[in-house]
């Protein structure tokens, strides 16, 4: 927020302390920090604070109407950081509103006119980030004529909310509008779903790669950055996260990365010819293969609109685990998880778990064995086998699980005690069910 108490950067479990060239293991906390500014999702509001993303019972701001807090402590910090100016604005605007990148960037110049320029995040011993560090690619964006023409929207708008109260310069919204495209992190729940939207300045530091190293989670608005894998001697120029989906396609992620964050990528994945050919690979003649994708494709259509008729059978099933498709097909691994939930929202759990468990390899290939997201699909699809009593096979994959989320999650994460305790107790039943009949 706008003053730097709001703005600690822990890099340690206490105080910021050197980690360059220390050796940090698998699962450490390497960032832990607050946004600069956040913006909850108009779906949230009322259910969680605007202020720390949690839930719990919220009130709405009486000078407002349009922001809740968890409590008096969230509405101070902030009404101090950016709230105290945009409450009359917001006020004076309804019956209409203002959401989405309009009000971030609005935050944003609040912030900014209020101290924000000189709010200092430190990362190590030498190392600090501040916005003015954060990359803007302004060029790039005017270069892009749909970003340069929605740039010009956003102006004409922020120049209407704001009247003659708040000030700003066309160059310096460029850069604010920059910043946020290139640096900003969609913020999710203990779900994987997206509540909000926030900046920090610590984690702007870090690079991507398509197969990354660290990864993020978020504790409320706050993000929290762990090393996915040991590093004996930690350097911060070598960390880097994933800032796209890990399942796609290399001329997607490329497509993607350039759209969005104007560069080309060359990690590993990226220039790996075998790797490339495998996303795409087919074990079966192109036809038969298109018209099970687009069989799937559809049931994924379906289960995205929540449907309240079955839109799966044992019939898809049998069609994934045969020759169709290779295994690791990037757009069967996406289809086979959208039956998968669409199984899930139908409450057939068998048929979510006979889908799931044919995506394991693939899932733990795409995203790696320590990934937030692997480890969710980990912890999701043994609940499944433990549900559908294969004790078995949920043990095996709660003992993966487990190791994977306290990396991913850590150990105090509720994911992590939820599959801790479903593996101890399947492992009491399982020894329950091995204890031989008594002899007469």
């Amino acid at each position: 927020m706008a003053t730097s108490s709001n703005l600690s950067c822990k890099v340690s479990s206490n105080n910021v302390s050197s980690r360059t060239g220390s050796r940090v293991k698998a699962g450490e906390v390497i960032i832990s920090s607050f946004p600069f500014i956040q913006l909850l999702k108009e779906d949230s509001k009322g259910k969680l604070c605007d202020f720390c993303f949690r839930s719990g019972k919220v009130r709405k701001c009486t000078g407002c109407a349009v922001d809740f807090y968890c409590s008096v402590p969230c509405q101070r910090k902030d009404w101090k950081a950016t709230h105290k100016y945009e409450c009359s604005l917001l006020k004076k605007l309804q019956p209409h509103s203002i959401t989405g990148t309009p009000r971030m960037l609005a935050k944003a110049i609040i912030s900014l006119n209020n101290g924000g320029r000189s709010v200092t995040e430190k990362i190590d011993d030498n190392l600090t980030r501040s916005f003015g560090d954060l990359m803007t690619h302004e060029e790039c964006l005017l270069q892009n004529n749909e970003l340069a023409e929605t740039f010009g929207v956003l102006e004409k708008m922020l120049r209407c909310y704001f009247g003659t109260e708040i000030s700003f310069n066309t160059n310096e919204l460029l850069s604010i509008y920059g910043a946020l495209l290139v640096n900003g992190f969609g913020v999710t729940n203990c779900e994987s779903e997206e509540i909000g939207s926030a900046l920090y300045l610590a984690a702007s530091i870090l690079d991507h790669s398509c197969l990354p190293n660290a990864g993020v989670t978020f504790d409320g608005s706050r993000i929290v950055v762990r090393a996915l894998q040991d590093f004996p001697n930690f350097q911060w120029s070598q960390i880097n996260i994933n800032y796209i989906d890990g399942l796609t396609c290399r001329e997607d992620r490329q497509r993607s990365l350039q759209r969005s964050y104007f560069f080309e990528c060359h990690c590993q994945r990226c220039v790996d010819p075998e790797h490339n050919e495998l996303e795409n690979s087919f074990l079966c003649a192109l036809d038969a293969a298109t018209d099970l994708l687009l069989e799937l494709c559809s049931v994924g259509k379906v289960a995205s609109r929540k449907s309240t008729k079955t839109p799966v059978d044992q019939s898809l099933v049998r069609a994934i685990q045969g020759c169709a498709l290779h295994p690791f097909n990037i757009w069967r691994v996406k289809a086979v998880n959208a039956v998968n939930e669409a199984a899930i929202v139908e409450k057939n759990f068998n048929l979510a778990k006979d889908v799931g468990l044919t995506n394991v390899d693939a899932m733990r290939y795409y995203y790696g064995k320590n990934h937030q997201t692997y480890s969710f699909f980990l912890a999701k699809l043994s609940k499944l086998c433990v549900y559908c009593n294969d004790l078995y096979k949920g043990e095996e994959l709660l003992k993966e699980a487990q190791v994977s989320v306290r990396v991913s999650y850590g150990d105090q994460h509720p994911i992590y005690h939820s599959v801790s305790e479903l593996c101890h107790q399947t492992r009491v039943e399982l020894a329950t069910l091995a204890v031989p009949a008594l002899k007469t």
